[in-house]
């Protein structure tokens, strides 16, 4: 269905031409080489801007369509300008006579048609746009030659009218128009509705105007008068096609791709938002379901420790108890690693120095006979999420004073360097190391080194660390020695300003 607005704007566009129409109409009863000159020099007009538009929009278009279309009548106005000059009564050319003018009206004629046939057979190749501008300025400069040359067919007879020559070329002009219609019917579905209509309106008219010019004796006479109208349409359509197909419907397919992609995307969050809620409500459950059962097992096994007096009835029920532990800080770490995927981050200033003392003061009071001599870089202070970075700097120092367990004198430093303006925190130990060869799969999942599998752990620690880093768009890496210890380094982005 039309929308109101547009009716009004056709209605008025319509109105506007009927009365520019009978203008003309006038001005030819009284002034008929005006009506002509007026007629010609618009329809040169609108050729030399179908080519402006035509060749400047090769760069927005895949095919050569519109910059063919565009040359083309850059050449077809060059010729209807010089028949414009050449009609009778111009005074332009005086040595010539009607048959001039006539000559020059049907090669830019053949041109057109020809053109038209071959952009609509061509239409989704692509071409050298200057050679097809070399192309056409050949044939032209032929045309021009052989006509004032007197080499080209008579077309006009003063005192007789039509050259049979001048009849004939009309009814095959005509014929390869309506060629380059069934061609647009044939494959109409290459072309968008907006601008097909307006070139099947110009071909149309371009064929009724060769109809008409078959049937005129005088140069004045009403099917001249008729034909000119015809031809103009024709030239109006061919503009309002190109202008569509080649300005307007590729920035309205432009903001409709944008408004559509906007859309897509809103749709994508609303169905994220969904999916996090989900599972949110997931690990809520898995949290409930799967822990607090694992933390039953683990209570009463303790209480039956307590009263149990065989040996091998305490050794099964210590099992139990640390199987229960592992399973349950296994559970802890699988939602830890699942919140991060969809958690929003919350950046604020941050003391990483005051966390990592945090930290090793929770690891002493929980083995206050470890000798273990820590360093802590004063003034560390980063932009980042407080909870995340909790998390992943607790996963480091925790593996840290883990793997040197076995140290007589364990070493832990927590500190900060800069890698230009970039703030890299970094968490060093003297424990059991690993190799170069091990570095690349320290971060995978449930991937623990052969070195550290007698010590306790999950092995999804820092694959935590990992996801949060990422979370902040930062990277980690680490450096190590077997038996010597190792350095994990971090960075967080957005904290070229921290100190």
């Amino acid at each position: 269905m039309i929308p109101d607005g547009t009716w009004r704007k056709r209605v008025s566009l319509i109105s506007i031409g009927f009365i520019i129409g009978a203008v003309l109409y006038l001005i030819s009863r009284e002034r008929y080489l005006l009506f002509h000159g007026l007629v010609e020099v618009f329809s040169v007009m609108v050729a030399f801007t179908v080519f402006a538009i035509g060749w400047n929009s090769s760069r927005f278009t895949k095919t050569s369509f519109f910059v063919f279309l565009g040359v083309a009548y850059l050449f077809v106005g060059f010729i209807e300008l010089l028949h414009t000059f050449a009609y009778s009564g111009m005074g332009i050319f005086p040595e010539y006579d009607a048959n001039l003018p006539t000559q020059l009206w049907i090669a830019a004629r053949y041109m057109e048609s020809f053109s038209l046939l071959g952009i609509l057979y061509f239409r989704n190749k692509r071409f050298n746009a200057n050679s097809v501008f070399a192309f056409y300025f050949l044939m032209t400069a032929i045309l021009v030659a052989l006509i004032f040359g007197g080499a080209f067919p008579v077309c006009y007879i003063e005192g007789v009218g039509l050259t049979p020559f001048k009849v004939v070329s009309e009814y095959v002009i005509s014929l390869i128009l309506i060629g380059s219609i069934a061609l647009l019917i044939r494959h109409t579905e290459d072309f968008d509705v907006s601008f097909r209509n307006p070139l099947y309106a110009s071909l149309f008219l371009a064929v009724a105007a060769e109809l008409s010019f078959t049937l005129y004796v005088d140069v004045y006479g009403i099917a001249n008068l008729v034909g000119h109208y015809f031809k103009l349409l024709s030239f109006i359509f061919i503009y309002i096609t190109l202008v569509r197909g080649s300005l307007i419907d590729p920035y309205h397919n432009l903001f409709r791709n944008l408004e559509k992609s906007r859309q897509e995307e809103t749709e994508r969050a609303e169905k994220l938002a969904e999916i996090n809620e989900d599972l949110e409500a997931f690990t809520s459950a898995i949290s409930h379901d799967i822990k607090t059962p694992l933390m039953v097992i683990e209570t009463n096994a303790e209480l039956l420790d307590a009263k149990a007096r065989d040996g091998d009835v305490k050794r099964i029920l210590s099992d139990i108890q640390i199987s229960s532990k592992h399973a349950v800080n296994l559970v802890n770490d699988l939602l830890r690693l699942s919140r991060i995927s969809y958690q929003t981050l919350n950046l604020v200033p941050v003391d990483i120095t005051q966390l990592a003392a945090k930290i090793i003061d929770e690891l002493k009071v929980s083995d206050p006979s470890r000798q273990v001599i820590i360093k802590i870089h004063e003034g560390m202070t980063v932009i980042c999420d407080k909870e995340l970075v909790t998390i992943a700097l607790h996963n480091l120092i925790h593996n840290s004073w883990k793997f040197t367990g076995n140290n007589e004198i364990s070493e832990i430093e927590v500190g900060m360097r800069r890698d230009g303006e970039v703030p890299v925190i970094f968490v060093r130990d003297n424990g059991i190391g690993f190799g170069p060869d091990e570095a690349s799969s320290i971060f995978q999942p449930f991937k623990r080194l052969d070195s550290a599998k007698k010590f306790q752990g999950t092995g999804i620690g820092l694959t935590i660390v990992q996801r949060i880093v990422n979370a902040h768009s930062g990277i980690i890496w680490t450096e190590s020695t077997p038996g010597e210890g190792a350095t994990f380094f971090f960075t967080l982005e957005g904290n070229s300003s921290a100190t």
